[in-house]
Parts: C-alpha cells; structure tokens; sequence
C-alpha cells in the first residue's frame, strides 16, 4: 500500500491508522506507531517497522523490544521512556482501536475511501490501486 500512497501523491489526503484488533503482536505495532508520531519519527521509521514485522517476520513481542526499536532508531532513551508513559499513549490507542472498529476494518492492508469504500485486495499493483482510490474519491464525491 505504501506505493500506491506515493502514487496519489498530495493528490489525496491520506492518514494511517494502525489495527490491533485484539492481536498482542498488532497492538504492539500499533504501539510502536503511537510511539512513532509521539516522538515525530514516523517518516524515519515507518519502513523499518515494516520490514522488521513482515519481511524478517519479528513483529514486537514486549514492549521492551518497541523501547529497543526506537533507541536503535536514535530516539533518546528518556524520550521513549516519556512517550511510553504518556497520558494520552491509553487514549491514543484506544482512539486506534474506535476507528478500526467503526471502519470495519478485519485485516491489512486495507484502504478505506471516504469512509465508504472498502480495498482490500493485494491481487493489484500499486498503479492500479491509485487509478481505484481515485476513482472512488471521485464517485464518493458526487
């Protein structure tokens, strides 16, 4: 999904929302991604969470080894520990999970389209996906 992103460009507006669905391993990535905007290395780190969970096949299985992801990363280790004892880390995690849940989200990788239109496919390439969330962008327009 990541291509297709790059493809539409600034051309459509597009936000993450990290899944948990009551998966220790999903949550924990959620986790990591709340860690991720927090200490606003998201852009930095997006691709090597990525490639660590699905490419390596470790996804987190603590939340020590999140605090060790990010250290690894260059984040300083007293603003891991604040961000992993944050207020709002519950709040924002629960914020995750409300609009997985009201989405109807199951699985990734998923693209939802204004709210409307559901992409799960991966049987596309990343141009076609584009040409797709564009079209429906469009549809959900009229």
């Amino acid at each position: 999904m990541a291509s297709t992103v790059k493809l539409l460009g600034k051309d459509i507006a597009f936000e993450r929302t990290p899944v948990g669905v009551g998966r220790p391993a999903w949550e924990l990535s959620q986790f990591a991604y709340y860690m991720a905007q927090k200490l606003k290395m998201t852009n930095q780190v997006h691709l090597a969470v990525f490639k660590q969970i699905h490419e390596k096949g470790e996804p987190f299985t603590t939340s020590e080894q999140v605090k060790a992801f990010f250290i690894a990363q260059g984040a300083k280790v007293n603003d891991v520990d604040a961000a992993m004892t944050s207020v709002d880390a519950k709040f924002t995690l629960m914020n995750y999970d409300s609009q997985t849940e009201l989405s109807g989200i199951k699985g990734v990788p998923s693209l939802l389209v204004n709210g409307r239109y559901m992409l799960t496919s991966t049987d596309h390439s990343p141009e076609e996906l584009a040409e797709l969330v564009k079209f429906l962008v469009a549809k959900s327009l009229n």
